[in-house]
């Protein structure tokens, strides 16, 4: 590989690595997010089974106020969720987009050395024929 396209696909690496990296930790992020809002729906739907005995007028009120809050709780962390997701998309796309161009310069790399080689094959013929023709008793 020419020592310039290596330079060039080293870079190329290095990025394409860097992107994975911050798609992964979005990932993450996103999961953890998510993971949070199944926990409060999960908890919401748990209290609203509890919800089903006969209570005092207190409790009920007290029951009332408590999920509401969790209703809010749980839209706000929603809302994460979707900011979250929307992050690791365009890490994503981030990543894709350096892998594709490290695959572009990976290839046009080989093929430059391909044709390199293949001219330097046909040079070493030629100098080979030369040198056959040279050697070959004339009559």
């Amino acid at each position: 590989m020419e020592n310039r396209f290596y330079s060039i696909l080293k870079i190329a690496e290095v990025k394409e690595n860097d992107a994975a990296r911050g798609y992964v930790r979005a990932r993450e992020v996103w999961e953890f997010n998510q993971s949070k809002l199944d926990e409060l729906r999960a908890f919401r739907a748990e209290y609203h089974q509890e919800d089903a005995v006969s209570v005092s007028p207190q409790q009920f009120q007290s029951t009332r106020n408590f999920l509401s809050q969790l209703s809010v709780a749980i839209d706000n962390q929603e809302a994460e969720v979707a900011r979250h997701q929307q992050h690791m998309g365009s890490e994503e796309g981030e990543w894709l987009s350096t892998r594709v161009k490290r695959k572009s310069i990976e290839t046009l790399s080989e093929k430059r050395t391909a044709a390199a080689e293949e001219k330097r094959d046909k040079q070493e013929q030629l100098e080979m024929d030369e040198l056959s023709r040279r050697e070959r008793p004339q009559f």
